[in-house]
C-alpha cells in the first residue's frame, strides 16, 4: 500500500478502496498526464500498456488545443480512450483510461493531486514549476516518498536533550 500524504495510490490505481486489497484492474487508471494550454503534455506517468502516446497526443490535439474545455463536460473519448480532466491555472490534469472506471473517484483523485501540488509547489503553480521539479514530480507520481533533496518538506528529527 502506498500513501501519499493522505491520498491511498493503491484505491485509484488498483481498483481496492478503504483499506482493501484490490480485486482487479478493471478500475485502474492507465496514466496521468499535466498538459500545458497549448494541448502539449508536460509530465506524464503511464502505469498499463493499453493507451499510446500518440492516443494522448491526440487528446492534446483535439480537446485542449481546439479550446472545447469550458463548453464541453470534463470527460472526453479519444480513439477509444477515456480523458477526464480538470483544470487549475494554466495546466491542465488528465487523467486516461481504457477500463471503466468511477468518475468520481478519478475526480477526486485529480482534485487530491492539485492539492498536492500546491503544497510542494505553491498555489499559483505553472508549468515552470512543474519543469523545475521534476525528479520530486516523478517521484510522487511513482508513489515514492520525496528524496533529501525536498529536505524542506521533511519534518527535522527530534532534537535530544
Amino acid at each position: 500500500r502506498i500513501l501519499l500524504g493522505t491520498v491511498r495510490l493503491d484505491r485509484y490505481y488498483k481498483g481496492g478502496s478503504h483499506g482493501e486489497p484490490s480485486r482487479g484492474s478493471s478500475t485502474m487508471i492507465s496514466g496521468l498526464m499535466i498538459v500545458n494550454v497549448k494541448g502539449e503534455p508536460v509530465i506524464s506517468r503511464f502505469y498499463r500498456d493499453d493507451v499510446s502516446k500518440a492516443t494522448a497526443d491526440a487528446f492534446g490535439l483535439k480537446v485542449i488545443a481546439s479550446k472545447e474545455t469550458g463548453t464541453a463536460p470534463p470527460v472526453k473519448i479519444v480513439d477509444g480512450a477515456s480523458f477526464l480532466y480538470c483544470r487549475h491555472g494554466s495546466m491542465y490534469l488528465v487523467a486516461v483510461t481504457r477500463s471503466n472506471v468511477n468518475p468520481a473517484l478519478v475526480f477526486e483523485f485529480l482534485f487530491n493531486w492539485i492539492r498536492i501540488l500546491k503544497s510542494y509547489l505553491g498555489d499559483d503553480f505553472d508549468e515552470d514549476n512543474i519543469k523545475n521539479n521534476m525528479t520530486l514530480l516523478y517521484e510522487l507520481l511513482d508513489g515514492a516518498p520525496p528524496c533529501a533533496s525536498t529536505a524542506r518538506w521533511v519534518a527535522a528529527p527530534p532534537k535530544r536533550s
